[in-house]
């Protein structure tokens, strides 16, 4: 028995679905973990040490539920994000597992429902001092927002997935049993709205010109360090600009949205690599003893086993591993610039934009083309601290903004 209240309630949700990492916000509480998940077929040790009548290890237990999400949904048992790695096998990613897309994909709803059926139990611990008894549903109501790759938005024909995609959720309730705790609570989810975006369109507006101040003060500061001559402009570039394009390198795809009087040209499209492939395909080929796994050969990239030698062996395969998506980058960019030669502003984000700008030089060829080709352009990376994030705080922001017309 835990000593907290089960009432049925609203969760509002931002969900930034990504190849490589789910970044989302589950009514307050943020998770940034892997987009990954494992079918398992009996209990994780860690689940037998729970002792239910104590009420700190309960309480220890609850707060790190995120972290330990064990569940089970339409009768199959899974390890979700941080848990599944922990079990040290081999997981399911969002790359596997969703080779015609997201939408059509199992992790999109497992990974969604997981975290928020934990999420679901934190709040109904925490919010009450009223009883219940494990094994009594857990009710919970969802507004989510969420997005789709460009591509991803439309099928072969051209229609509209989105609506499809959303009724993957709204057209029934969602029954997930939590077992982390040693036994187990079934929690019901009814999504009431699933409101899907366009990745890569939406952060540039929502992110930036009307999202937090810190991100556009750091950008406006930024451009008028890169192009001085420019500097009586920056605030209006960044604030005002309504011809821009924005490049979104993520993990497994690249956004790249033009938009033309601040509404998004249907010249918008996704380039079907991200900087995730890359990472893929070189460790795939690579040979050497001290490279065993995967992790392994991102730690050495990383610089974090202080093997130099190898680090910078791997390091120029993938440099040139990514010269083929940095020249779709580059060809994609040209096109769409001729299809709007007024563009103010490129805007260059996404996870895999961090090493592409910082390791491979790709910024620099950016401006060579925006030179050769003669535009008013300026280049604008939103840098490191927010470039993976971007997506999820646009998403967030509109999350925030359902929650508070909800009122």
């Amino acid at each position: 028995m835990i000593s907290k209240s089960k009432a049925k309630k609203e969760m509002f949700v931002s969900c930034d679905l990504g190849y490589g990492a789910i970044k989302a916000n589950f009514d307050g509480v943020k998770v940034k973990q892997d987009s990954v998940y494992v079918p398992i077929y009996e209990n994780p040790s860690w689940e037998d040490g729970i002792d239910l009548e104590n009420p700190d290890a309960v309480d220890e237990a609850i707060k790190n539920l995120l972290n330990k999400l064990d569940v089970s949904i339409n009768d199959t048992r899974y390890l979700v994000g941080k848990s599944a790695l922990d079990k040290l096998g081999q997981t399911i990613t969002m790359q596997m597992d969703a080779p015609n897309g997201k939408a059509d994909s199992n992790s999109a709803i497992i990974l969604p429902d997981a975290f928020i059926a934990g999420r679901a139990i934190q709040e109904a611990y925490e919010n009450s001092s009223d009883e219940f008894v494990i094994g009594e549903p857990i009710q919970v109501n969802v507004q989510m927002v969420t997005a789709l790759p460009i591509s991803e938005a439309r099928n072969e024909n051209g229609e509209d997935v989105r609506p499809e995609y959303a009724d993957r959720f709204t057209k029934k309730v969602h029954t997930v049993t939590v077992h982390s705790l040693g036994e187990d609570i079934v929690v019901r989810i009814k999504y009431d709205n699933v409101l899907v975006l366009k990745e890569g369109q939406i952060a540039t507006n929502s992110a930036i010109q009307h999202g937090d101040a810190k991100i556009a003060k750091k950008l406006i500061a930024q451009l008028k360090k890169d192009y001085p001559d420019r500097a009586d402009e920056a605030e209006d570039l960044i604030l005002k600009a309504t011809d821009y394009i924005s490049i979104d390198i993520g993990q497994g795809t690249t956004d790249m949205a033009l938009f033309y009087e601040g509404a998004v040209n249907d010249n918008s499209y996704s380039i079907n690599q991200g900087f995730g492939n890359i990472i893929e395909d070189v460790f795939k080929r690579f040979r050497d003893p001290l490279i065993k796994t995967k992790e392994d050969f991102v730690r050495v990239w990383h610089g974090e086993a202080g093997l130099r030698d190898l680090q910078t062996k791997i390091d120029n395969q993938i440099k040139q591993e990514s010269n083929d998506l940095q020249a779709d980058i580059l060809t994609g960019l040209t096109s769409l610039l001729r299809k709007n030669p007024a563009t103010k502003v490129i805007y260059v984000f996404g996870g895999g934009s961090i090493p592409m700008m910082e390791r491979y030089d790709l910024g620099k060829k950016i401006k060579d083309r925006i030179k050769l080709l003669r535009t008013p352009a300026v280049l604008v990376w939103v840098g490191k601290d927010y470039a993976q994030d971007l997506n999820e705080i646009a998403l967030d922001n509109i999350a925030s903004y359902l929650k508070e017309q909800a009122k």
